[in-house]
């Protein structure tokens, strides 16, 4: 076992919930040219049909073992209970002897739903504690950079997030905070030199409405100082050590029919542009900004009346000045518990879209979009994007060069299949995992170095496998019923929690495996009745 001193933090997400979504999923053949935790919910995403109201999801419960499920008939999203407020917490038990956890000694962080405590276990499977959970807390991984690890720890609604180095030093809190700050991407980043750090605070009920908008508070690393704050955000990004943000404003029928563009430059904010107009019949639902040299693209969601949602890319430049890029009818609405809207720049004059698909909440198609001429061409549709509160792993993954995505799609009967896509070659997404019958793909996670994918299956092979971008081929590492994945930087080590029979018991053991050869040891002994953990790090 060897030392890491930083590098990848690997997220991870459990259980694999299956929505009904277009018959089979298709990749386009020589595309062209493109650049650039949780205790998961008992029942199944829930599904929409075009045009359908966006609501909250399901509140969450304790992890059972993965099991393939049932195809879903399209329904209409529907509003599920308000989250119930955590009971009083009991008094906390006597804390384990600290760990005198030395420089090279690899260690786990791991959240017990069982103990409701966040620790780092040795491999002996001692426990150092860090952070104590209310009872059913969602452990949420957001965001990872250095070696820290910032983390969501709470109810879907409301929890505390704090930033947690994962060699030595204190928990940095951040303050209480919506869930969907970790759950979907963009609405925590780290500005260009490591030294900002923006992140949305939202109410509890922030996905309750047709749009969600939070406060930006911009900080100072790593006093967490606050340097500004901006009001409803839906959007935004950093560039260098600036900041622009896309702002809503709803009317009196609470619709925002007219977007604002602001530019916080490190010592006051001024508006770009005022009161950008909607498409005629639509009103704005979501946004994503993005830097590409003097001019910001927009990526918004619209929600049009007599007809199909629309996404709309919008160029706006330094002086005000903005046209539209391109526009198109989405497959259903964009809702704001999902990641239906994603813009990634993949070169400076083409970026990837993600939009709604329309027959599942976690559900999208991807395409490459020309920023110079507005054209769209598919890439793969059916991919499954994240969504809040987190019923499935985050694995929709670029490795860290960005010059390889993985995705997985989801079929009609709730199959699913792994895909690699190289960025920089006009080729189709390439299968990896092999499909069937009630397939899964339970968690993936990229090496450091981005060379190596490693991904859990079960359905047709309920296994541990790693693929090499070199010769895309997947390796059987181990075999196994496991749930959660975190790896080392280098790929060396992977931690996951992994259900075995015991006589008439299910035990779930945090195991560790080395795989280059498969060597598995058990780090924590599951005992009857107890929940999986959740390994969320290793170093």
């Amino acid at each position: 076992m060897k030392a890491i001193s930083h590098g990848l933090i690997c997220l991870i997400l459990l259980s694999v919930a299956a929505c009904g979504a277009p018959a089979s999923p298709t990749a386009v053949q020589n595309a062209p040219t493109l650049i650039a935790p949780t205790l998961p919910p008992t029942a199944a995403p829930a599904t929409q049909v075009p045009e359908a109201s966006p609501t909250q999801l399901p509140v969450t419960a304790t992890l059972a073992a993965p099991t393939p499920a049932p195809p879903s008939p399209t329904l209409e999203p529907t509003q599920p209970p308000t989250q119930a407020e955590p009971p009083t917490q009991p008094a906390p038990p006597s804390s384990p002897t600290a760990i005198a956890l030395r420089e090279g000694e690899t260690r786990i962080l791991a959240y017990n739903p069982n103990r409701n405590w966040l620790s780092f276990y040795d491999l002996s499977g001692n426990a150092q504690d860090l952070t104590r959970g209310a009872a059913r807390a969602l452990a949420i991984a957001c965001l990872a950079y250095d070696d820290n690890l910032v983390l969501h720890l709470g109810s879907d609604a409301s929890g505390m997030q704090a930033i947690y180095p994962l060699g030595s030093g204190q928990a940095l809190e951040l303050g209480e905070n919506n869930g969907l700050a970790c759950s979907l991407r963009d609405r925590m980043q780290l500005s260009a030199d490591g030294n900002l750090f923006g992140i949305l605070s939202y109410s509890a009920d922030a996905t309750r409405g047709p749009f969600a908008i939070g406060t930006l508070r911009v900080l100072e690393l790593p006093t967490l100082a606050e340097r500004t704050r901006l009001e409803n955000v839906s959007s935004f990004t950093f560039e260098d050590r600036n900041v622009a943000v896309v702002q809503f404003f709803a009317n009196s029928r609470g619709e925002v029919p007219s977007a604002d563009v602001s530019f916080w430059d490190g010592e006051r904010a001024q508006r770009l542009v005022s009161e950008l107009p909607a498409s005629e019949g639509c009103t704005f639902v979501s946004s994503t900004i993005r830097n590409v040299g003097e001019s910001f693209f927009i990526a918004f969601g619209e929600r049009c009346s007599g007809r199909p949602s629309q996404w709309r890319v919008v160029r706006v430049t330094r002086n005000g000045a903005y046209v539209d890029i391109g526009k198109g009818n989405s497959g259903g609405a964009f809702l704001t518990f999902s990641a239906l809207n994603q813009l990634h720049i993949i070169s400076p004059t083409e970026a990837l879209l993600v939009y709604p698909n329309g027959l599942d909440a976690s559900v999208a198609n991807v395409a490459r979009l020309s920023l110079e001429t507005g054209e769209l061409k598919p890439v793969l549709n059916a991919v499954i994007v994240e969504r809040h509160p987190p019923d499935s792993p985050r694995r929709f993954l670029f490795n860290a060069d960005s010059s390889w995505l993985a995705m997985v799609t989801r079929s009609g009967n709730g199959d699913e299949q792994l895909y690699l896509y190289a960025i920089d070659r006009a080729e189709a997404p390439l299968p990896i995992s092999a499909a069937g019958r009630g397939a899964r793909i339970l968690a993936a996670a990229w090496s450091a170095d981005g060379t190596r994918l490693f991904y859990t299956t079960s359905g047709v092979a309920e296994a541990l496998y790693s693929v090499s971008t070199s010769d895309l081929r997947p390796r059987l590492i181990a075999r196994g019923r496991f749930q959660g994945l975190a790896i080392t930087p280098e790929g060396d080590l992977a931690v996951l929690s992994k259900q075995v029979q015991d006589g008439r018991n299910l035990l779930n053991h945090l195991v560790l495996i080395e795989t280059a050869d498969g060597n598995e040891r058990i780090v924590v002994q599951g005992q009857r009745d107890e929940a999986a953990l959740q390994p969320l790090a290793i170093r």
